[in-house]
């Protein structure tokens, strides 16, 4: 009985050494995060090592593939045993089993008693999936035949070794239309809410690989890009710039109601909803119009307002209703960064003309000056033949050198508005607005001296802003007509 007991555990330490005993194959072109996929035309590499293996002089293995058609060998190079070690590699396809098969043979190249090492680097291995393999398949790698080289104090032994199997899904190229963040076959609202749920996503990100389409199109036609580290977020970057930001969605007006040629396509667009946000309820606090010039007709606008100067006086951001019934539009709040998304458009391509436009309003509860409250970024617009083009924010010029006026605050009586210039002679233009940024009065005037005196007689007592413009600055100021 003992007899038995002593072979039945000595047949169980044998197992449980062979099992032990095995290659690792560690992924060295990304994070341990992004690991279990690898991405068509990008290199991916493994480095295979020996695992509980000590005195190694050598190894050989066989790995195969299930995907002869796609997968190639790029490059390999050597372990820790050098290149005065010796390595075979070859890759080639099995004619019964329609299967890759790398064949790969490592050993130290030492004479005869050298001791070997406790579990090396064996090679480095490069691999590379060709832009023609499916968007999802799964690439497997079996490990067979694999046997190590170990000197036990007195000479080499070859060891059976053991190898589970391991996969990757594969990251291909996919079809993506401008516009249909969401991948459901039609362009609405819906794809609104996508790409804010996505922005921030791109080349930035860490630990995240996104890539820019090639060619890209605001045109409505279906289009090839690689997919991103996720699938979702791929759709999601409608202008193919490889990042997702408010810009993505200047493309959703543009192609709003289109749906795609998919056959089985049975989506309709959403009704245009009012709003994709919580509406700006601060009707009694201070209102500071957001003001572009739109140098062409556009569509769409997309801005980023930062208000880290208002801090906790910031309250909301109002949109103006530029496109009527028609409009959609979206606000998104990141109060840790003091930074708002802003996007008004229009789902019936309807377009906002040339000249200088109210798009919307700062709420906060500050009184007086209106400068350095906030700044403008990334303001665009989209035309109505999908070009995207840059639009100057008026409230965002804050350079020292264009300061013309001694006051922001004016107050306007007898009829007439009296700004203080910093210099003579100077050429200005001036444009009245009332609070919902129809233009009312224009003038062109020359200022001999520093004084320049506007005629307001016409307009009703309250609050309006004027834009001035001298030489090649623009300046925004508000006043009071009593």
């Amino acid at each position: 009985m003992k007899l038995f007991r002593y072979i039945f555990f000595f047949l169980i330490s044998l197992s449980f050494l062979a099992y032990s005993q095995t290659l690792k194959f560690v992924r060295t072109d990304v994070e341990k995060a992004r690991e279990n996929f690898v991405t068509a035309t990008y290199i991916f590499g493994l480095d295979v090592y020996a695992d509980s293996i000590k005195n190694c002089t050598g190894v050989t293995f066989e790995l195969r593939h299930n995907l002869p058609e796609y997968l190639k060998l790029s490059d390999w190079t050597y372990g820790d045993f050098g290149e005065k070690g010796s390595a075979v590699v070859i890759h080639d396809i099995d004619t019964l089993t329609k299967q890759g098969r790398l064949y790969v043979g490592v050993l130290s190249g030492e004479p005869v008693g050298f001791t070997g090492l406790e579990n090396p680097k064996l090679i480095h291995l490069e691999f590379v999936v060709s832009q023609s393999a499916p968007h999802g398949t799964e690439l497997n790698f079996d490990v067979i035949n694999s046997k190590a080289v170990i000197y036990d104090g007195l000479a080499g032994k070859i060891r059976d070794i053991y190898v589970p199997s391991f996969k990757y899904k594969v990251h291909g190229f996919t079809e993506v239309w401008p516009g249909d963040a969401d991948n459901n076959g039609v362009v609405d609202t819906r794809d609104i809410a996508t790409v804010g749920l996505f922005l921030g996503y791109g080349l930035s990100k860490e630990n995240f690989r996104s890539f820019k389409r090639e060619n890209p199109s605001t045109y409505w036609t279906k289009q090839r890009a690689l997919c991103w580290d996720s699938l979702e977020v791929t759709y999601a970057d409608c202008d193919g710039n490889g990042d997702i930001n408010i810009t993505d969605m200047l493309i959703i007006p543009l192609n709003f109601g289109k749906t795609t040629e998919n056959p089985n396509n049975s989506n309709k667009p959403l009704p245009v909803s009012e709003n994709t946000y919580e509406p700006c309820n601060s009707k009694d606090y201070n209102k500071t119009p957001i003001i572009i010039y739109v140098p062409e007709p556009i569509i769409g606008i997309a801005a980023r307002v930062d208000w880290k100067p208002l801090r906790n006086n910031f309250l909301c951001i109002e949109d103006n209703n530029l496109f009527g019934s028609e409009q959609f539009s979206y606000i998104n709040e990141h109060s840790d960064l003091f930074l708002t998304d802003f996007l008004v458009s229009s789902s019936s391509k309807s377009s906002l003309g040339r000249g200088f436009s109210v798009i919307g309003w700062v709420r906060s509860d500050l009184i007086g000056a209106i400068e350095r409250s906030f700044e403008i970024s990334n303001a665009q617009g989209i035309t109505s033949d999908g070009r995207i083009i840059p639009l100057e924010l008026v409230t965002s010029i804050e350079n020292d050198d264009l300061v013309l006026f001694e006051s922001n605050n004016l107050i306007a009586k007898d009829g007439s508005l009296r700004i203080k210039l910093k210099e003579e002679n100077q050429q200005v233009t001036m444009e009245i607005y009332d609070l919902m940024g129809s233009m009312l009065q224009r003038e062109q005037k020359f200022s001999n001296d520093r004084q320049l005196n506007i005629d307001v007689s016409i307009l009703a007592s309250g609050y309006y802003y004027s834009i001035i413009k001298i030489k090649n600055s623009i300046k925004l100021i508000k006043f009071l007509k009593y």
